[in-house]
């Protein structure tokens, strides 16, 4: 698992968020079968990926080509959200 951490460096290959940000993130990191164990793929390095436990259990035994595309347009949606909130806050904050 380490060596999958450290190849991943520290990312979901899903979304891309930083499972090193803090110590919450990091313990929800998971290790993912890209291609599911039950679609035919199997235990080794390469079909092993590092993903956040939100994207693992949206992609579930989905596989990683169906997800991708969705996952991408949830964070795009995520990153105006937080854009929004970030906005609000400095204004009723009165920056």
């Amino acid at each position: 698992e380490r060596e999958i951490f450290r190849r991943d460096k520290g990312f979901c290959v899903y979304c891309g968020k930083d499972l090193l940000q803090d110590m919450e993130v990091f313990l929800c990191q998971s290790i993912d079968h890209f291609l599911p164990v039950s679609k035919g793929g199997g235990k080794d390095a390469d079909n092993l990926k590092l993903c956040c436990r939100n994207c693992q259990n949206y992609k579930g035994t989905k596989y990683a080509e169906d997800v991708v595309a969705t996952i991408a347009l949830i964070n795009d949606g995520r990153m105006q959200w937080q854009k929004e909130f970030e906005s609000l806050k400095d204004e009723l904050r009165g920056r």
